[in-house]
Parts: structure tokens; C-alpha cells; sequence
């Protein structure tokens, strides 16, 4: 599938159209991007957007696997969390 259009209703939020990209298929379908955090700050900040920041990520120094690894069910590989996915010990105060 692919991005067939999309449109921006507000600085951080945008609607989109997906099209399969097979012709016989003819599939679309809707979908919504919010952007929820920053991650690294911007060196030309708009003041209109305000979004919170996610902490720095911190590696701990014993042999403890981070970032954990998340599972969604048995049989799913495993994959590394999102910022906001790092359990409350592991986040920088």
C-alpha cells in the first residue's frame, strides 16, 4: 500500500488515504497520524507546537538487556520499545 493523499488539520495531526498498489485489489483505506512527542528538540522551534519531550534513553551498566524487549503474544517477534514503552526505572529523571 501506498500514501494516496493526505491532508494536515492541525500542526500535528493529518488524515490519510491508503491505495493497494496491486490494480485488480482496488483496496483504500483511511488512516490518522498524531504526533504524540518529540524526541530530539527542534533548532527552529515553532511557538505554536507545543509537544513534551521524551526523556533521554540511559543504558544501564550491568549486563541487563535494554532497551527491554516487548512481545505482542506468543509467536510475535520480539521488538525494542518506543520511548514511552521503557519501563519507569529505565526513564531519566
Amino acid at each position: 500500500m501506498a500514501i494516496r493523499s493526505s491532508r494536515g488539520l492541525t500542526p500535528t495531526y493529518r488524515q490519510l488515504i491508503y491505495a493497494c498498489h496491486d490494480g485488480e485489489c482496488g483496496a483504500t483505506f483511511g488512516a490518522e497520524l498524531t504526533i504524540t512527542h518529540g524526541i530530539s528538540p527542534s533548532a527552529i522551534p515553532d511557538p505554536a507546537i507545543s509537544l513534551r519531550m521524551s526523556p533521554p534513553r540511559i543504558r544501564r551498566a550491568d549486563n541487563d538487556s535494554f532497551p527491554p524487549k516487548v512481545t505482542d503474544g506468543p509467536g510475535v517477534p520480539s521488538r525494542s520499545p518506543a520511548n514511552d514503552d521503557a519501563p519507569e526505572e529505565h526513564r531519566a529523571l
